[in-house]
């Protein structure tokens, strides 16, 4: 089914509805591999605002639009309007900013997870093991031995 100008832009909020989603994934990657708990992840529902607070905590850096946009995003309710509401698609932000900001989420929360694994690595199995049970423990469930 290809979307064209003709049947309007909402045509895409499946897709730009995704894309919300992956950036908050992306975040919450972040957090929970930072050692936040998963209830404390979970009890920000899907307000991208203070995910990209509490990432930016942890070390995340992020470029000025991209963090505007994000705050945008949360501000607007842009991703309960492209779930429910697309009719009220005037209001959305730009697809290729939306683009942009998932873009650079993904690379930088990717770089600084890789970077906290490589240093996991490097410490040793003891360090994996432990790392393996903090992180079932913030998850809430046993871990796997």
């Amino acid at each position: 089914m290809a979307c064209d100008r003709a049947r309007g832009p909402h045509c895409l909020a499946p897709a730009r509805l995704l894309a919300i989603h992956a950036i908050e994934l992306y975040l919450n990657a972040l957090l929970l591999g930072c050692g936040d708990t998963a209830r404390d992840v979970r009890g920000l529902q899907h307000d991208l605002a203070r995910r990209t607070e509490r990432a930016q905590e942890l070390g995340l850096s992020l470029r000025a639009k991209t963090t505007t946009h994000l705050n945008s995003l949360a501000s607007t309710r842009e991703y309960l309007s492209a779930r429910y509401g697309p009719e009220m698609s005037a209001t959305w932000s730009q697809l290729n900013r939306l683009t942009a900001s998932l873009e650079e989420v993904g690379k930088k929360v990717t770089l600084i997870l890789d970077q906290r694994r490589a240093t996991l690595h490097t410490n040793g199995s003891s360090s994996v093991q432990q790392s393996a049970s903090a992180t079932a423990s913030r998850l809430d469930r046993p871990a796997v031995q």
